[in-house]
């Protein structure tokens, strides 16, 4: 009997706790979990639908001003990863005069939420109205003490006022932000993001020692961070050899140009286009010292490498006239690339579909022997190449008579 009525009792509790436990949620809860939900999808504006479906339903309850703001900075977030800027500002200016009311006007809550009002303000190109919201942020949190949001803040408004053209404003912003970094605890790498701007300027500027210092630091910081092969050094490393070829530091900078190439090399493949780039930088180094016995094979070694990216261009238009059945224009097309080709000394064995495709054209405008010419050069080509590699199958034998 008493088995029975505790059965009976468990029946009842399974029954009405679902019920007691939904009493307990607001009305606009379904709204506010579909909205989560659209988010965590990447489904941005069908997540700021539904908290705008949750923040009506909970102003019609008459909801505290509390219970309002989670839900705005939901939906603000949701505009702003959207890319709507505008509403997104809208939706934070309201936040704003909330967290004043809730928390004062010389608190962290009010600083985050005008943080975030600049940054959608620079979004906006609406820099000047960034920078004021940014300077009151600032403010803020100066008075409350060093942080990592005041660090970041600082180095975003030295970015706005790089963009105003504010460079001197700019330095010294960066300059406090990466004081302000360096005295942070676990901060990591996020110095680089003052330090490498600030760098830049001094580079701009032609203040070439100040920017060897800071190009230095940054690269210590890298390589310590990241190795000494890693290719999120190249920028930092490209920079650095710019300014120490600048002040004619030739023996410090040839180290950091050799490792450049070297890393555009591993990291992006040996015909990349900023390979070449590279190299025309070294040939200027170079130049510039009148090693002229240095610069020259870098210099042919640009040329073949533009040279065959530009015959490979011509290829393709020249595939494009053949299928148009436009063979004088292909004939003259691949006239001209053969003599490029010859001009530059790119050897035939790279030149195998051009040439195979150039007899393909010939032969339809009935000029066979030229045809058989050009065959003959694709095949002594790639004879060569076997013969260079160690691939040529031997001449069967002649069978016994």
């Amino acid at each position: 009997m008493r088995s029975w009525m505790t059965l009976v009792f468990l029946l009842l509790l399974f029954l009405i706790a679902p019920r007691v436990a939904g009493a307990d949620e607001p009305a606009w809860a379904p709204e506010l979990a579909a909205g989560k939900r659209a988010f965590a999808a990447g489904e941005y504006m069908q997540a700021a639908e539904q908290y705008a479906a949750a923040l009506k339903k909970a102003e019609e309850q008459q909801a505290s001003t509390a219970t309002l703001l989670p839900i705005l900075r939901l939906r603000a977030s949701a505009l702003r990863t959207s890319g709507d800027a505008a509403a997104t500002e809208e939706i934070l200016l309201r936040c704003m005069d909330i967290v004043t009311s809730l928390h004062g006007a010389s608190g962290p809550e009010l600083a985050a939420v005008l943080s975030e009002i600049a940054i959608v303000q620079r979004a906006q190109d609406h820099r000047d109205q960034a920078d004021k919201t940014l300077g009151k942020a600032i403010e803020i949190r100066s008075a409350i003490g060093m942080s990592e949001e005041l660090a970041r803040d600082l180095t975003i408004r030295g970015a706005i006022k790089h963009e105003m053209g504010e460079d001197d404003l700019a330095v010294s912003l960066y300059l406090q932000a990466i004081a302000f970094w360096g005295a942070l605890p676990d901060s990591g790498l996020h110095i680089l993001t003052a330090l490498d701007p600030l760098a830049s300027i001094y580079r701009d500027q032609l203040k070439y020692p100040l920017a060897e210092e800071n190009y230095r630091r940054a690269l210590r910081l890298r390589e310590a961070a990241l190795g000494p092969k890693d290719p999120e050094l190249i920028g930092n490393i490209d920079s650095l050899a710019y300014v120490l070829f600048g002040q004619k530091k030739y023996a410090d900078a040839e180290p950091y140009y050799i490792r450049l190439l070297a890393l555009w090399e591993t990291s992006a493949g040996p015909e990349h286009p900023m390979v070449a780039l590279t190299l025309d930088k070294m040939v200027e180094f170079y130049n510039d010292q009148k090693l002229y016995e240095k610069s020259e094979p870098l210099a042919q070694r640009s040329l073949m490498m533009r040279t065959r990216i530009l015959i490979e261009s011509f290829h393709r238009s020249g595939r494009i006239l053949i299928g148009e059945k436009r063979f004088e224009d292909a004939l003259a097309l691949y006239e001209r690339v053969v003599r490029i080709a010859g001009d530059a000394g790119v050897p035939d064995e790279q030149m195998d579909g051009v040439l195979r495709t150039y007899a393909l054209v010939l032969r339809q405008l009935k000029r066979v022997g030229e045809a058989t010419t050009i065959d003959r050069r694709v095949r002594e080509a790639l004879i060569n190449k076997a013969d260079r590699d160690g691939t040529r199958l031997p001449r069967p034998k002649p069978l016994a008579q």
